[in-house]
């Protein structure tokens, strides 16, 4: 492992990131149709490209939540129970499908905790699309109890998950992120994630040398291990459901709609 090609990967996502999250949506959703069509040329031109299917499935399903997050009359066309709904699907699937593999490796804490954030997301009335023409389209409220025990059941659930790419990679996302989230607000987490993610799994398709040689962290291990991890996130998901748990029942109302939003610290 290289920290100085880890930190600059970290700096490079950090400025990709916050450069599309603040742009324009056309310039965003440009970019993420632009960023597959040249992956793929590449790959193809690359004489010795050997793509791992489950990266470019991964890559291609965060691409096209990347495009959906910045096509601003698509957000605004859906209605807010289709818009919610179809974002919790993406949510609850994804901790749904990481926390069955970690039980099935013997990892209940992650599934608790994946079991929990599921029930703490809230339902659909989570998110809505912001009206003001200054500020990022898309949010949802789930609060920094939520969101920090999301971090922790990722890094749980890649913890001894070297499938997709090893946990020092998902590090770098994982402070973006958070980084990103602390200066405009918890309810733009999701969507910032979603960049980091995306342009990270395309880096990958991209520079694999890269990401084989002084990106690579095979070994990288968190004291503590993935039940630990687990732990701490099954308590913070736990504070998320008792803070979201009852809009299961009563829906949260559209904050753009009663002039203005739960704001960041939520």
């Amino acid at each position: 492992m290289n920290v100085i090609a880890l930190c600059i990967l970290g700096v490079v996502v950090l400025a990709l990131t916050a450069a599309l999250s603040r742009a324009p949506w056309k310039l965003s959703f440009g970019f993420w149709l632009l960023v597959p069509a040249a992956t793929m040329l590449v790959l193809v031109l690359r004489a010795d490209a050997a793509s791992d299917l489950l990266v470019l499935g991964k890559a291609a399903s965060l691409c096209m939540a990347a495009v959906m997050c910045s096509c601003v009359p698509l957000l605004r066309a859906l209605p807010r129970r289709v818009g919610g709904t179809i974002i919790f699907i993406l949510v609850a699937g994804n901790l749904g499908a990481s926390s069955i593999w970690a039980w099935k490796n013997g990892g209940w804490t992650p599934a608790l905790a994946g079991a929990l954030l599921i029930l703490g997301i809230g339902g659909w009335s989570s998110t809505w699309v912001s009206e003001d023409p200054q500020q990022p389209i898309m949010r949802v409220d789930l609060g920094w109890a939520w969101v920090l025990g999301m971090t922790a059941w990722v890094a749980a659930v890649q913890h001894d998950n070297p499938d997709l790419y090893p946990l020092g990679r998902q590090l770098v996302a994982i402070g973006a992120s958070l980084i990103l989230a602390a200066l405009w607000g918890q309810s733009r987490w999701l969507a910032i994630r979603i960049h980091t993610l995306t342009l990270i799994f395309f880096g990958y398709l991209l520079f694999p040398e890269l990401y084989a040689g002084p990106l690579a962290t095979p070994d990288l291990k968190i004291p503590g291990g993935a039940e630990g991890l687990g732990a701490l996130a099954s308590l913070l998901g736990l504070a998320g459901l008792w803070r979201n748990g009852a809009r299961w029942l009563r829906p949260m109302p559209d904050p753009s709609a009663v002039g203005g939003g739960p704001g960041g610290g939520g």
